[in-house]
């Protein structure tokens, strides 16, 4: 009696325990804005794929606003990785270092109180990128495609901070990378959405 009442405490536990990482997973909207998690002063990478055999892109500080455009997936050990982007750039990050309400279910991760000015203004930067729009270049030598694609031919390349005009997507690839197509001083092509973000400049 007493090793059937063991078990059942320790099933309890064990679903109980499930629905808690649920619920925190659930507060990950993918077309919603999220914050990356973490101590002050933490920078989360975020990276090419999602797993950590994938490269990684660029770091991100906690507290630091950013648009979630693509996810959940699952790796190999049962992570979740979502796909998220900001004028600093964008890629991969694990759930465990997103939340998207602001706050984390981490006790040391940065509140919206407490986030510096730059962090706060972050906040603003992850709107949604438009068709008709702008968009901003993170990176720099960034590569415009003649398609939606890694294997499209390269057209042209552009520097950091360039502002391009949104003309279509965004459009994803066989490998779930999303692409928009935009057009330049000279060019018009597509360009992977990882290395560019919502902009207010006219282009």
């Amino acid at each position: 009696m007493y090793r059937l009442m063991v078990a059942a405490l320790v099933f309890a536990a064990v679903v109980t325990a499930g629905a808690g990482s649920a619920k925190a997973a659930s507060s990950v909207v993918v077309g919603g804005i999220g914050y990356i998690a973490g101590s002050p002063g933490d920078h989360i990478n975020l990276r090419g794929g999602p797993g950590t055999a994938y490269d990684v892109n660029v770091q991100l500080g906690a507290g630091q606003a950013v648009e979630v455009y693509d996810g959940p997936r699952t790796d190999s050990n049962g992570n979740l990785w979502y796909k998220v982007r900001n004028e600093n750039g964008g890629g991969w990050v694990r759930g465990d270092y997103l939340s998207g309400s602001g706050s984390s279910s981490k006790s040391n991760t940065t509140s919206s109180s407490t986030r510096s000015p730059q962090q706060a203004s972050d906040t603003g930067s992850a709107a949604k990128i438009k068709i008709g729009g702008a968009v901003k270049v993170t990176d720099d030598n960034l590569r415009i495609r003649s398609a939606a694609s890694k294997s499209g031919t390269v057209l042209a390349t552009v520097d950091g901070g360039t502002v391009l005009k949104v003309v279509d997507g965004p459009v994803t690839d066989k490998a779930g990378n999303s692409w928009y197509q935009v057009s330049g001083k000279y060019t018009v092509g597509w360009v992977s959405a990882d290395y560019v973000a919502p902009s207010s400049a006219t282009p």
